[in-house]
């Protein structure tokens, strides 16, 4: 007999490797399969968010908004003078940003902010709730121990005047209370403090409490702080985000203190050097002031001499020439100063400005500007940062300028001098003219005004500098005071509810899939077309049974069961492809043990006997006749063929006959050599024999992955069926069979799928069933597209199962189209 698909795979066709296709209807089937995995997944994975978000603590953003005035160019002094009375600040954006980040801006805040130093919170059973401004106590340090810093504090109210304090370590391990008084010191060896009590919140009556260390705190809020240039604009957005917004609030508020309060220390700084460069002058001038005004009053009183006198013309010039002298004079003091500065390589430390003394030197005052604002720009930047070492070096630079102008200076001054001094020996030479005693009370007269007019003038430019001080403003403003905006993580706990979920579907995805790929066994007909290229034709599957012992032939008793139908359908295609309805012999074998070849061999001669046919059953599997053990309940018949080829009895005699409508055959004695034996011309003769008395011929054979028995009988049958058995037959010794096949041109041989799980059908076995088989076998109810046959196990058509009859519908529509 011809393979009906011989034409079609004339070539070996075994190839290593299949063929993939992911097939996603497919996969969906199996992940309904273990539905209960993913329930039971999801609820596990939803109990740990919801017990995760117990512990859920919101965090709120808090933002303050300051504007930054930007200036372009570089003024002079006196441009500053004239518009700002004082110095003023022209650090960059990118150095403000850093100076509000720095750690010492921050510790500057921290110690303006003593009620950082303790934190109050409500201990729950899952998080900790933050009290900053809703304690029922106030703790006023007296001294923190050392030790005290790593402890955690449990107040406890116990009266009106007293209290408790549970000390506790870091494991939560009781180390000791202590009793205290309000408003009393209280100590022990980790702290000494004065507990106040709040009456705004006294119905709290249990607190906790930790001090914290000021490092901490700089830390804590270094590693939070945030801030944002807004785009295209000179404003910041100063931010923390915590779980304790009041406490962020008082810190924003009071940073953007610190830092305009630094920019106005900055701006003072230079000021501060010029009054105090005024006051080291006045305190020179304030001596020589006194003697001259001492020695005028006394010769005055000593000469009598209280009117004006003749000197009066020459008096006035001498006062004109005096303030010329008072000039160069501070003058020469200033250059004095600045040489003393210059040669001392001091460092970090402003210029007293020469156009606050009056001194008129434009190139000199710009030098002195230059120099102070990079001094300022100086303080501003860490020794770490990358413009320090510029602005260092221009600093030098401008110092070795001011040491070249002084310098060129010193030829023009000294002109300057001779001029004066030349005009005074002249105005002296004309005062020796006049009297002796006017000369004398002229001469102490001219003392005392130099003096005094010096002092005046002096006095004249500190009340400047103060009054430029006293009206310096920081360059920069609060544009939106501190307040908390909104809470940054109010979708966390729906997201991880979110993410649990879709946890939990996908860890059961990802075993499934494992067990699925890690499965080596024959599933569906697929499996078997991607192994045998359609070499050897699949004509079948077989439904997974529950049965009891004494229902092995379902046919006999269940004839219009959906399981029976099935071997029907394999009877039918079997007569078709032999293209006759009798004297037909089948051969049944498989790869291994186990595959359910016997218990399909029974069956199938049970349909075979409906049609009221003579039918014969053959147990040929002499090495462990399981087919004969299934049959010994109903008979005690002892002779088989085996008994009948060495003699012991006739054909007839060892053939027996069962209720169940067809005949038995079985071997009998076991003889020592099975291998050997059926490869006897006997086993032809009975075959012969056997056609003669049968229509049909069903041999049970040994599995032909495990021995070669079968192979004595491939000539004596019309067709040869290889049992498969779903989730069961390895696939590795399945390829290694049909390779065996295929190389020695075994032809006639079919597929049938057998202990399918009729859960699967519908999709991934290549046929649809839904909808029922033999039409008009025995009462069926239908349900929808699903019928309900007269099954030997009765089932409920489930909501599953019309979604699965549902799903099959669908693909099948779908290949249709394709096809």
């Amino acid at each position: 007999m011809k393979n009906i698909n011989s034409d079609n795979h004339s070539n070996p066709i075994f190839d290593e490797e299949d063929n993939p296709s992911f097939n996603i209807l497919e996969w969906i089937m199996r992940f309904i399969k273990y539905w209960y995995l993913f329930v039971i997944s999801v609820l596990i994975f939803m109990a740990v968010a919801y017990y995760q978000n117990r512990s859920f603590v919101p965090t709120y953003n808090s933002t303050l908004r300051m504007l930054l005035k930007q200036e372009s160019g570089s003024l002079s002094y006196m441009q500053n003078m004239t518009q700002n009375f004082g110095v003023v600040d022209k650090t960059n954006i990118e150095n403000q940003i850093l100076l509000l980040r720095s750690q010492d801006l921050i510790a500057r805040t921290i110690d303006s902010l003593p009620q950082f130093s303790i934190d109050f919170y409500k201990k729950k059973q899952f998080k900790n709730v933050p009290l900053y401004g809703r304690s029922p106590i106030s703790i006023e340090i007296i001294n923190i121990y050392e030790e005290g810093y790593y402890m955690y504090y449990s107040y406890k109210k116990r009266d009106s005047h007293s209290f408790t304090i549970t000390i506790y370590d870091n494991t939560d391990n009781e180390i000791e209370t202590i009793e205290g008084t309000f408003n009393e010191p209280i100590g022990c060896k980790y702290f000494l403090v004065k507990v106040i009590p709040n009456s705004d919140f006294m119905d709290l009556k249990t607190v906790n409490f930790q001090f914290r260390t000021r490092q901490s705190l700089i830390s804590e809020f270094f590693a939070k702080l945030q801030i944002r240039l807004i785009e295209n604009t000179s404003v910041l957005d100063v931010s923390v985000n915590s779980d304790n917004p009041a406490r962020d609030v008082d810190f924003l508020t009071q940073h953007a203190k610190s830092f305009l309060g630094d920019n106005l220390d900055k701006k003072n700084y230079e000021a501060d050097k010029t009054i105090q460069f005024i006051n080291s002058q006045l305190s020179i001038i304030s001596d020589s002031l006194t003697q001259s005004e001492s020695n005028l009053n006394s010769f005055k009183i000593a000469n009598n001499m209280y009117g004006e006198n003749n000197t009066t013309i020459l008096t006035s010039k001498m006062d004109e020439l005096q303030q010329v002298g008072k000039q160069i004079r501070l003058r020469d003091e200033y250059f004095k100063y600045l040489r003393n500065y210059l040669k001392s390589n001091i460092d970090r430390e402003s210029l007293a400005s020469p156009a606050t003394l009056g001194i008129q030197e434009p190139r000199l005052i710009a030098l002195v500007d230059k120099y102070n604002e990079l001094q300022i720009k100086l303080l501003d930047l860490g020794a770490k940062n990358p413009q320090y070492e510029v602005v260092s070096g221009q600093i030098a630079q401008i110092k070795n300028q001011l040491n070249e102008l002084m310098a060129s200076v010193d030829d023009v001054y000294k002109i300057e001098k001779n001029s004066y001094r030349k005009d005074l020996e002249q105005l002296n030479r004309l005062l020796m003219a006049a009297p002796n005693k006017e000369l004398r009370m002229l001469d102490y007269e001219r003392r005392y005004k130099i003096n005094d007019s010096y002092y005046t003038f002096l006095l004249q430019k500190r009340s400047e500098a103060q009054i430029r001080k006293a009206s310096n403003s920081p360059d920069n403003g609060i544009m939106e005071n501190a307040r908390t905006i909104t809470i940054t993580n109010a979708k966390q706990k729906q997201k991880k509810y979110i993410t649990f979920f879709v946890a939990g579907l996908i860890v059961p995805m990802l075993l499934i899939v494992l067990k699925e790929l890690l499965n080596n066994a024959i599933r569906t007909e697929k499996d078997i077309e991607k192994v045998t290229k359609n070499r050897f034709p699949f004509i079948g599957y077989v439904i997974h049974t529950k049965h009891k012992d004494d229902e092995k032939v379902i046919a006999a008793k269940y004839p219009n069961s959906y399981f029976v139908e099935q071997l029907r359908v394999i009877r039918t295609k079997i007569e078709l492809i032999l293209k006759r309805r009798e004297k037909i012999t089948i051969l049944i074998s498989s790869t291994e043990s186990g595959d359910g070849k016997t218990y399909f061999s029974l069956n199938l001669a049970g349909v075979f006997a409906l049609q009221k046919k003579k039918v014969l059953l053959v147990d040929f599997d002499i090495r462990k006749p399981n087919l004969t053990r299934n049959l010994d309940d109903i008979t005690d018949h002892k002779l088989g063929f085996v008994n009948y080829m060495i003699g012991d009895c006739t054909l007839e005699d060892a053939i027996e006959h069962t209720h169940y409508g067809f005949d038995f055959l079985k071997p009998g004695l076991i003889p020592p050599n099975p291998g050997e034996f059926v490869r006897g011309s006997a086993i032809g003769d009975m075959m012969a024999s056997l056609k003669n008395m049968y229509d049909y011929i069903i041999i049970d054979t040994s599995p032909l992955g495990l021995v070669a028995d079968p192979y004595s009988l491939f000539s004596e049958v019309d067709i040869k069926l290889l049992i498969v058995r779903s989730f069961k037959t390895n696939k590795m010794e399945f390829v290694s069979l049909f390779k065996r096949l295929a190389a020695d041109n075994v032809s006639d041989v079919y597929i049938v799928l057998n202990d399918v799980d009729k859960s699967k059908l519908g999709y991934g076995y290549g046929y649809g069933y839904g909808y029922g088989y033999g039409y008009g076998y025995g009462m069926r109810k239908k349900l929808g597209n699903y019928y309900v046959t007269e099954e030997f196990e009765q089932e409920d058509v489930s909501l599953f199962e019309r979604f699965i009859e549902k799903v099959s519908d669908m693909t099948k529509k779908i290949r249709n189209i394709k096809k």
